[in-house]
């Protein structure tokens, strides 16, 4: 994983942004918890908050672009080493998917509607995206930049990764294993699709056969309305 366009100083303060992003959205959510605010409606400052964020990083983020277009192949938007990184990827990706599957409709007897886990499927890689892209990026990379070992870096990254999800704590010891191997992955064949897309499927199974959840119906109840109208 070179680097030739990220100074030690830009890596350290877009750590810094990183970690004080994260500071703040869960700042902003437990706050809301305790004036018990509408975390959930539109205009609530969770969400207000959060959109916030992502404007401003997104912005950062095209000033990097139009400063070195080349930046998107060096952070892992690249397709040469897809089939490599998805090989690796595929040695936890397959085994971790059987027993997440197994453990939901063997053990606890979870079914879900084919379309619910379809649409969740479709969307939960593109989230993952952007939350691997905000951790392998700014986190990951920055940190070996600055010339922090890898033995170390794993279980920093993904402890990150895990606070991310915080008062979802069976979540945060669930995702932990996964913010290890994927900075693993990273290290060794860094391609943010292939991320994406394993972080996507093992995160769409752990919601509906681990912790029991049916996101997708709510948004299909959501998208059936808005057509109506």
């Amino acid at each position: 994983m070179t680097d030739i366009h990220t100074s030690d100083s830009r890596a350290k303060w877009e750590f810094i942004f990183l970690i004080l992003t994260g500071t703040l959205h869960i700042l902003i959510k437990e706050i809301s918890l305790f004036m018990k605010w509408d975390t959930e409606s539109l205009y609530g400052p969770g969400f207000i908050g959060n959109m916030g964020f992502v404007v401003l990083w997104v912005g950062y983020v095209i000033y990097r672009i139009k400063e070195n277009p080349g930046i998107l192949k060096e952070w892992g938007f690249r397709l040469d080493n897809f089939k490599q990184s998805g090989n690796v990827a595929l040695m936890f990706g397959l085994p971790a998917s059987f027993l997440l599957l197994g453990y939901g409709t063997g053990w606890k007897g979870y079914r879900y509607p084919f379309s619910s886990l379809a649409l969740i499927l479709f969307l939960y890689p593109l989230w993952g995206l952007a939350q691997q892209s905000a951790l392998q990026v700014f986190a990951n990379r920055n940190l070996k930049i600055m010339g922090l070992p890898l033995v170390y870096r794993l279980p920093l990254v993904a402890s990150l990764f895990s606070l991310s999800h915080f008062r979802n704590y069976a979540l945060m010891i669930l995702v932990f294993p996964l913010g290890v191997v994927g900075s693993w992955i990273y290290e060794k064949k860094p391609n943010l699709w292939v991320l994406a897309i394993l972080h996507g499927i093992l995160g769409m199974l752990t919601y509906f056969f681990i912790l029991g959840e049916d996101p997708g119906t709510p948004l299909i109840l959501v998208i059936r309305r808005f057509f109506q109208w």
